[in-house]
């Protein structure tokens, strides 16, 4: 499992990078006591623009705050967990970690995409990507890795 315990370290490390790339950019207008002040009226410093990163931003699901550096912390714990156990392919924590990177990501660029004035920036797709490659090495493990008998079959078939 060293090859995969490399390719999910290199993931990780890539994640980290991706963390601080633009994660995508929340475009408004100033408003005052609920009306929005006009921008097309040649005062275009009061339109507003807000760049995410995987450092300063966050996903809110069901009233909690997600920070987006989560990504980086999950890549982190999976790549330390390959080198620690080489069977990592065979727990079912992994995958789950793994896919919460993944829709962690995903969540995001629905979000920024469809957001009034939103716009996806590269940093959340190259973590999704990474989370992908993370996936499918977990995947490739499984079948490089075969599973070891357990003692009483080793003993049946070795004899007494």
């Amino acid at each position: 499992m060293k090859t995969g315990a490399l390719t999910i370290s290199v993931a990780a490390a890539v994640v980290l990078v991706a963390a601080f790339m633009p994660w995508g950019q929340i475009k408004g207008n100033l408003t005052v006591g609920g009306m929005e002040l006009p921008t097309s009226a040649g005062l275009p410093f009061l339109q507003t623009n807000m760049t995410l990163t995987g450092w300063n931003g966050n996903l809110t699901l069901m009233g909690m705050k997600i920070p987006n550096w989560t990504t980086v912390l999950i890549a982190g714990i999976l790549a330390v967990w390959a080198w620690a156990d080489p069977s990592i392919g065979r727990k079912g924590g992994a995958y789950v970690l793994a896919l919460c990177g993944l829709a962690f990501g995903v969540g995001s660029a629905l979000i920024l995409n469809f957001a009034k004035g939103g716009q996806l920036g590269i940093g959340v797709l190259v973590v999704m990507c990474c989370f992908v490659v993370i996936l499918a090495t977990l995947l490739g493990s499984r079948k490089l890795d075969p599973p070891k008998p357990s003692p009483a079959v080793q003993g049946a078939v070795d004899g007494p």
